[in-house]
């Protein structure tokens, strides 16, 4: 894409200067080719932030599970690269659990926590965080206590490194 030449400089600055809701210069002003932030103050223009949203590229799940019994993994990311990670836990049970989910990020061997995270089991839950994750570790979501006859539990965890 080649630079945009300004033809009539005075007659295009002042349709930018007015396209940004400033009809009367405050004072007088000069061009310079030092760039410095500036901000608009009693303009009618709105500009508002916009953030693109993360789209994870990355999704863990063992699926549905009626009645799976004590720390069965609900998902398990397997081991991933080291980095900052963008996660979201995904819970649903269809009926009512008393136990606890536990959201755990183990080690390279799979042997040992090196965080847990303990919830109260609810209908639907959805927890994002921002994780740094040491070569080969991986995270997991498992129930605490077997939920009796005909609950079905579904884990889902989503990640994006960053």
């Amino acid at each position: 894409m080649s630079p945009y030449r300004i033809q009539q400089p005075f007659d295009e600055l002042q349709s930018l200067i007015q396209d940004l809701g400033i009809y009367d210069a405050p004072a007088p002003f000069f061009l310079s080719e030092i760039v410095a932030p500036v901000s608009l103050v009693d303009t009618q223009v709105t500009i508002n932030a916009q953030t693109a949203p993360v789209i994870p590229t990355l999704r863990s799940s063992a699926g549905e599970l009626t009645n799976p019994a004590a720390n069965t993994r609900l998902a398990d990311t397997g081991q991933l690269a080291a980095g900052d990670y963008y996660v979201q836990f995904f819970i649903t049970i269809n009926a009512g659990y008393t136990g606890l989910i536990r959201l755990r990020r183990r080690n390279a061997a799979d042997a040992a926590d090196v965080s847990t995270l303990l919830l109260r089991g609810e209908a639907e839950t959805v927890i994002t965080i921002i994780e740094t994750l040491a070569d080969n570790e991986r995270l997991v979501l498992e129930n605490s206590a077997a939920p009796g006859a005909g609950i079905i539990f579904e884990g889902v965890i989503w990640t994006r490194r960053l």
